[in-house]
């Protein structure tokens, strides 16, 4: 059966319109995904941004720990009456340092663990979606 311009026209119209619907629907999409990518990263770089400020925090209280143990030592060196004080005293900051660096390191692998954590969980979770 033949059809009329008006029936070509009606089918045209409809297919554009398919068309602008799928269209919307695929920038909706990529909108929402866009969204989410920016979301992720600003939690991400936030998370960042706070952990590497805990590490400055951490490294300064060592550094500060550790240059006032010095001036410990020295203190307790200048009253020492004989080499065997010197020895003993030295010997046993020695220890003390040894058992302090090891606790300081667990606990800034831990930090820095934390923050790997935190700042890939906003990623991970936007991948969950």
């Amino acid at each position: 059966m033949p059809r009329s311009p008006f029936d070509i026209h009606e089918t045209l119209r409809q297919a554009v319109e398919t068309g602008l619907d799928q269209t919307r629907t695929t920038y909706e999409g990529f909108k929402t995904g866009a969204e989410g990518v920016t979301s992720a990263l600003d939690a991400s770089f936030t998370a960042a941004s706070q952990g590497v400020g805990e590490l400055n925090a951490k490294a300064v209280e060592i550094l500060r720990n550790e240059t006032l143990s010095a001036f410990d030592l020295l203190q307790a060196m200048m009253t020492t009456q004989s080499l065997s004080e010197v020895m003993a005293l030295q010997t046993r900051h020695l220890q003390a340092h040894f058992e302090s660096a090891t606790a300081q390191a667990k606990d800034f692998m831990r930090l820095a663990q934390k923050i790997a954590t935190d700042t890939t969980t906003p990623f991970t979770t936007a991948l969950d979606r």
